[in-house]
């Protein structure tokens, strides 16, 4: 990922672990997409991440921009399936950086890492996963 210049950090408001963060980022997305609502949600998360440099929308979260991973963090890329990233439970700056490629193409690519040849009838089959490109 491709970091956008920070603003002032203000994780001490929200005081909300990353994987927390991004719930309610993934809510704030249904609600913009589908139509229902985010109750509950923290009060001023949803009006400060519109305020953030670099926000591009809530259609476009886990698509072209996502919340950062600490420097510490085992994520590379593409964390073993079922396992989270360990900056997950930690609080993370409230900043934007933007993606490579969206979390489903990232789903894509682990997928084929992990599982890249099926048995079916006891013949090989090559993972029918398609290619993943940056962009699309």
């Amino acid at each position: 990922m491709i970091r956008i210049p920070d603003i002032e950090h203000k994780t001490h408001i929200f005081n909300l672990p990353r994987r927390r963060v991004r719930y309610w980022c993934f809510r704030f997305q249904t609600e913009e997409l589908e139509g229902s609502g985010s109750n509950g949600s923290p009060p001023g998360l949803k009006d400060y991440f519109e305020k953030v440099p670099g926000f591009l929308g809530w259609k476009e979260f886990a698509v072209s921009w996502d919340l950062p991973h600490l420097d510490n963090c085992n994520y590379d890329g593409h964390p073993p399936i079922g396992i989270s990233c360990s900056c997950s439970k930690q609080i993370v700056p409230l900043t934007v950086v933007k993606r490579l490629f969206s979390v489903w193409d990232e789903w894509k690519m682990t997928i084929r890492q992990e599982a890249p040849v099926l048995r079916i009838k006891g013949k090989h089959k090559k993972s029918q996963a398609k290619s993943i490109s940056k962009g699309s």
